[in-house]
């Protein structure tokens, strides 16, 4: 994304809290500190964390 550390540091700026969410797993952790974006995120959320692997039936937005 080419001016995505731009945009996030106006964000942060202007107060925006941001998380990163995969199910990845821990080796997503040291992503944004690779891309040195790292200080724009609270945390980063993963399947080791009690993210679900996939969404339960019960969130589903279909009819039964």
């Amino acid at each position: 994304m080419p001016h995505g550390k731009n945009i996030l540091s106006a964000l942060a700026d202007l107060g925006a809290v941001h998380f990163v969410y995969t199910r990845r797993g821990d080796i997503t952790v040291p992503v944004p500190k690779l891309l040195h974006i790292a200080r724009y995120f609270q945390e980063v959320v993963v399947n080791l964390n009690g993210f679900p692997w996939k969404t339960a039936p019960r969130h589903s937005t279909l009819p039964d």
